[in-house]
């Protein structure tokens, strides 16, 4: 008899699988964490450039350290300026905070070096200082911001010397040097609009710099469901390609084909919710395992929902498996209840299933997937996208055609 510790080598397995599940799943989380993240902060970046380009300086000011605050996840921020010679150091801006005093740090009429051990650091080192030990924070910030937690401080530097330092507080988790670098560039810009140096320049930086950090988002939440599902992230590639080419048969603007895009791009995120084994598994599905495989679409909806894009993609990602005739899901939506994007989405997600190989099945061909299309344009699928994608897709098949006709006419 063994009386030892030792597991069956069946119920190690089975932990083992667990404690795989288990690591994936948290994998999964700080993907989408990290996501809501970033996009939160870009898309605070974009409304400050936005706002750079306001001729009120007072308007511009009265919100720009709530987004300064926002983007860096806390309640609180203030900015403050160094003029010259006085040294005098002035709250320019502060977030409208209950009870936040803005000069807590530096005393009103102060020159910055007497805003005690912080600003001393800052002058010292010209490097943002962040306190996660309350123990580290001064006391007269403490007097006035009661429960502030942590502290994030950082110099703006102008030919070596300090100008302007920025301030968040609050914030519920460890500030890092990612909330650094937000902080001093956002901080960056509203003493460059206050100066009047470069506003314009600036805000046209930040707006394209959040659009590349928007787009570095998409990326990595389109590659996260990889880890559940090898063939999702191929498949959620392809259908965006072929959905920006039927939006372009559609003549849809540059923006709504930007929107089409990305919605495709992430339109089956929810599988990461799905384990991989039903994902991949060879086999029919049970009805219950089917059950939860539909459940994606509600779950990418709720997990994009929840990161700040300046795209609609919600919807179509939620819709994307309904049909015209009310027999798809989530919801059942019938006709003009199905917006557009989720239309032309619905119709080129079918299209790439059925035209390329699934874990249960060989590709159909070409022709089989276009016969399912048509038969189903104007009862399941909206009928002008059908011949769109029709368009598309004879068009692409020609053009291979004769790239390969070319190509032996060549070789003879």
């Amino acid at each position: 008899m063994n009386t030892g510790s030792t597991l069956p080598a069946s119920v190690a397995a089975t932990a083992t699988d667990a404690a795989s599940t288990n690591d994936k799943l948290a994998s999964e989380a700080a993907v989408i964490d990290a996501a809501r993240c970033a996009a939160a902060r870009s898309a605070a970046m974009l409304r400050l450039g936005a706002l750079a380009d306001d001729e009120v300086l007072d308007e511009f000011l009265k919100t720009a350290a709530d987004h300064l605050a926002a983007a860096v996840d806390s309640p609180s921020a203030v900015i403050y300026l160094r003029s010259t010679p006085s040294d005098e150091i002035v709250a320019i801006c502060s977030t409208s905070t209950a009870g936040v005093d803005p000069q807590a740090f530096f005393p009103e009429g102060a020159a910055l070096a007497d805003g005690g051990a912080l600003a001393a650091q800052m002058i010292a080192t010209k490097q943002p200082v962040m306190l996660n030990d309350p123990a580290e924070i001064p006391a007269s910030a403490l007097e006035v911001w009661d429960g502030i937690g942590r502290v994030l401080a950082v110099p703006v530097v102008r030919r070596g010397e300090v100008v302007a330092a920025a301030v968040a507080v609050g914030k519920p988790s460890d500030y890092v040097a990612d909330d650094a670098d937000t902080l001093l560039i956002l901080a960056d810009l509203v003493i460059r609009v206050v100066e009047g140096d470069e506003a314009r320049r600036l805000s046209t930086r930040l707006a394209d710099d959040y659009r590349r950090a928007m787009w570095s988002v998409v990326e990595v939440l389109a590659n996260a469901t990889e880890v559940r599902d090898p063939y999702t992230a191929g498949h959620q590639r392809s259908v965006a390609k072929r959905c920006v080419e039927i939006g372009r048969e559609l003549n849809l603007s540059d923006a709504q084909l930007e929107e089409l895009h990305v919605a495709a791009a992430l339109h089956d995120i929810g599988k990461i919710a799905i384990p991989g084994e039903i994902l991949s598994r060879p086999g029919r599905l049970s009805e219950a395992e089917m059950a939860l495989v539909r459940t994606h679409s509600q779950s990418g909806a709720d997990i994009i929902a929840s990161v700040a894009f300046p795209w609609c993609v919600h919807r179509p990602i939620l819709e994307h498996h309904e049909r015209l005739d009310g027999s798809g899901y989530p919801r059942g939506l019938r006709g003009d209840e199905i917006g557009l994007t989720s239309r032309i989405l619905a119709v080129a997600d079918v299209f790439d299933a059925m035209s390329s190989d699934r874990p249960y099945r060989p590709a159909h061909s070409v022709e089989t997937a276009l016969a399912e299309l048509r038969q189903g344009a104007g009862t399941k699928y909206d009928a002008t996208v059908v011949e769109a994608c029709v368009r598309v897709v004879e068009r692409r098949c020609y053009d291979a055609a004769m790239a390969m006709a070319n190509s032996s006419t060549r070789a003879l």
